[in-house]
């Protein structure tokens, strides 16, 4: 079995994508507040053209918040990193130690990756990913037109991204 993406808009200004590999699922709750289908394709093609070695997805939900982490270990491999915070968004914005000045409440809070819970990992070659995405954009599509898209997730579909993605295959 080989790495399967599913992306779906649920509601206006909401997402979920699916990771199913063979030994783990991660079903991710997606809101506006982060764009990760454009991220998700643009880490992929900066990897794939060797323009990076490393790329950082967020998929923001409220308050929680999953990252994926990609790197590129060897010409033809990456390695899919997966995380999750339950309350990130909400340690991002609000500091409720109540032992700063009111003015202070607001400052963000700075979470690095040994905050988050590690959930899975998952080596794959770069045209696995991309073949996924690609199928995983494609269904989005054929359910979502491309005119519609914006009017749901409230921003403009990454289409010229998609279409460099598209060219990889």
């Amino acid at each position: 079995m080989s790495l399967k993406i599913k992306y779906e808009l649920t509601g206006a200004g909401w997402a979920e994508v699916e990771f199913i590999m063979p030994h783990k699922h991660i079903k991710i709750r997606i809101s506006y507040l982060s764009n990760p289908l454009p991220e998700i394709i643009n880490g992929i093609l900066n990897i794939s053209q060797s323009k990076t070695e490393f790329a950082e997805v967020l998929f923001s939900d409220e308050p929680g918040e999953y990252r994926l982490q990609i790197l590129k270990v060897s010409e033809n491999e990456i390695l899919l990193s997966f995380y999750s915070h339950p309350e990130a968004l909400f340690s991002c914005l609000i500091d409720f130690t109540l032992k700063k000045k009111p003015e202070e409440i607001l400052r963000p809070i700075t979470l690095k990756i040994h905050d988050y819970i590690h959930e899975a990992n998952y080596q794959c070659s770069i045209e696995e990913f991309v073949t996924a995405l690609i199928d995983a954009v494609d269904n989005l599509i054929s359910n979502v037109p491309i005119r519609k898209y914006k009017l749901i997730w409230r921003m403009p579909f990454p289409a010229k991204a998609y279409s460099n993605l598209k060219a990889l295959s």
